[in-house]
């Protein structure tokens, strides 16, 4: 499934940041169906409430996911 975000006043990379959280894929995995490989229908993710900050506090949220993933990778090298 392809997510778009077609409103000016939400990043792209805080939507996700929001869905990949923890407790927003907590959520997601009660919606989850499937035995292998479980998914989350388009119907589940319809429902799916993301609150939207101010834009410069998204920016700062999905600059400091995006640093603590670059650290992340830095800290597996080692």
């Amino acid at each position: 499934m392809l997510l778009r975000v077609s409103d000016d006043r939400v990043i792209p990379a805080y939507v996700r940041w929001f869905i990949n959280h923890p407790k927003t894929q907590a959520s997601l995995s009660n919606l989850a169906a499937g035995t292998y490989v479980q998914t989350v229908g388009k119907a589940g993710l319809e429902g799916l409430e993301i609150p939207v900050p101010p834009l410069e506090r998204q920016r700062q949220i999905a600059e400091l996911a995006d640093l603590a993933a670059q650290e992340q990778k830095l800290s597996v090298r080692d």
